[in-house]
């Protein structure tokens, strides 16, 4: 499978759609709480997560 196959346009242009899917406030809030507790007080950096939009 090429990415081509994966990554048309609807997919880019719904990718990070917010308030959807991946992006609902009960899916991404708890997340992000998530992530925050696992670096405590020190930073933590993730690698190709996204698109960037949640920082």
């Amino acid at each position: 499978m090429r990415q081509e196959d994966i990554w048309d346009v609807h997919a880019a242009r719904t990718y990070d759609t917010p308030g959807t899917g991946m992006f609902a406030d009960e899916v991404l809030e708890p997340t992000v709480d998530r992530r925050a507790a696992f670096a405590g007080r020190g930073r933590a950096l993730e690698f190709a997560i996204g698109s960037g939009r949640v920082v």
